[in-house]
């Protein structure tokens, strides 16, 4: 049940009750109070992998309540801190504060709140949302929290309605979903900014150190939060910084310089590997354009990018043949599975430029090349080769989007040898605000059994492309739900 179990009814909750610096072990739940008003519930350690329930239950505990420095770091619980209807006041606020975070399901979870400050919490969660605000919560303020779902298919936040919050800003929202907010509707951070919050928020992944300790690795995390008023340290009792404190529960630093410029990949290079290459974006991110210059060689390395911190329409990364010649670098994936279904996966990656390669896949059961996932933007593949396996299943397709919102793809100058299914296979699953730009021009497919594919993408062009051979059975374009002004014109099929 429960390790500490208090229970009264309504007719005069109390006050004082004082829970402090107490370990909870395997207790399969942690705190449970009912009716108790006022309460202080700090420097609790709450662990195990028998947890399963609630770390800190509240229900019908009104006024100034104070929630900090917690840690609760158990695996298998459903909540961390689950609030019922716990109402304070004007100038007489709850606060969540300095709380440390690991659970299975839901880190801060608030249903019929009122006046509660959240400050400076770092939540990790494995399977739902970080923090989820149910019905009837006013006037709560949200800030300088670190919000992270290793979920897929859930963003990190599930704000009810816009007026939850009084007020939100400098947190981080981050999911492995394509939306880190839900907020009527899955939202992009700038579709969750048009509603005047959180302007100076972000979605970074931490890569934290430890389930543990969660300390962030990054550096674009480093000092992004706010000074709020009386609150000076963190959860260990550090001196947090009175102009740029950190985001989350600790206060931490971190070294390091954003990449800018021109560098060689391969034996030699700048990067010897793309592994390398990727570590260096992730952790430092960029400060401006990057051109990664690949020597001469095959590349037997599959590679997932995510956003890129810093990227912008000026500071753009581009990959390409240092010699300008897609026979030169042959990138490739030998060992396929349903997995690493890819040789390079973009996963909310922006403005990206792939030049001049040879992207080669021909494993019998997957051999998908270029996958695009969740919402990306700008992203441009020009002058390359996609070498495939004939199939009819889009396991095989050489480009490959199924849930991918790419506003701005551009695939051009491009050849297509051998595919299955379709070459280029795009469904956006975006039918009320469909992605626009899409240009796929001056390329030839061949023996790719279907050619072109687009679902949910609007005023798209398809120019100048040339679709052959004997081995074409599907369809040569295909568009399905594709509005607007389209151009579909000059091709050779």
């Amino acid at each position: 049940g429960w390790a500490i179990y208090l229970y009264r009814s309504n007719s005069s909750s109390p006050t004082g009750l004082e829970i402090s610096n107490n370990t909870f072990t395997d207790t399969y739940g942690g705190i449970y109070a009912t009716y108790y008003d006022a309460l202080t519930i700090s420097g609790n350690t709450i662990v195990g992998s028998y947890m399963y329930d609630k770390g800190i239950h509240l229900y019908y505990c009104d006024g100034a309540n104070v929630i900090e420095d917690n840690h609760i770091n158990a695996p298998n619980m459903g909540y961390g801190i689950y609030q019922y209807d716990c109402r304070a006041t004007s100038g007489n606020e709850a606060t969540i504060v300095n709380n440390l975070i690991n659970v299975k399901n839901y880190g801060i979870y608030l249903y019929y709140n009122r006046y509660q400050n959240i400050y400076y919490n770092t939540i990790k969660v494995r399977d739902n949302y970080a923090l989820y605000t149910n019905y009837q919560n006013y006037y709560n303020n949200l800030k300088n929290n670190i919000l992270l779902t290793e979920s897929t298919g859930n963003p990190a936040a599930y704000i009810y309605n816009t007026s939850v919050f009084d007020s939100s800003d400098y947190n981080d929202f981050y999911s492995n979903y394509a939306y880190p907010i839900y907020a009527s509707g899955n939202k992009t951070l700038a579709q969750w900014q048009a509603y005047g919050q959180d302007s100076n928020s972000v979605s970074i992944d931490p890569i934290f150190n430890a389930d543990s300790s969660l300390v962030p690795q990054v550096l674009p995390i480093d000092n992004l939060g706010t000074p709020i008023t009386g609150i000076t340290a963190d959860i260990h009792g550090s001196t947090r910084s009175t102009t740029t404190p950190d985001m989350g529960a600790v206060e931490f630093s971190l070294t390091g310089t954003p990449l800018s410029g021109s560098y060689t990949v391969g034996s030699g290079g700048n990067f010897a590997t793309f592994d390398s290459l990727k570590n260096d974006l992730t952790y430092f991110g960029i400060s401006g354009p990057i051109t990664f210059n690949i020597l001469a060689g095959t590349y037997d390395a599959p590679l997932e990018l995510g956003e890129i911190q810093g990227v912008s329409a000026t500071n753009k990364v581009t990959f390409q043949s240092a010699d300008a010649n897609a026979d030169s670098v042959i990138w490739e994936n030998t060992a396929n599975s349903s997995a690493t279904n890819y040789v390079l996966k973009l996963n909310g990656t922006d403005h990206i430029t792939l030049k001049h390669i040879t992207f080669k896949n021909q494993g019998s059961s997957y051999s998908q090349k270029i996958v695009l996932s969740g919402v990306t933007d700008s992203v441009t593949i020009d002058s390359s080769k996609f070498l495939g396996y004939k199939s009819s299943s889009n396991y095989h397709a050489s480009i490959y989007g199924n849930g991918a919102d790419a506003t701005g793809l551009k695939i051009k100058n491009s050849t297509f040898t051998d595919a299955g299914g379709y070459a280029i296979y795009l469904y956006s699953n975006n039918s009320s605000s469909s992605p626009t730009g899409l240009e796929i021009s001056s390329n030839t497919f061949t023996d790719t059994y279907g050619g072109i594919y687009a679902r949910y993408y609007d005023a798209l062009t398809i120019r100048g492309n040339t679709i052959v051979g004997s081995y074409m059975y599907e369809k040569g374009i295909y568009l399905n739900y594709c509005d607007g002004a389209n151009v579909i014109e000059g091709n050779h099929i």
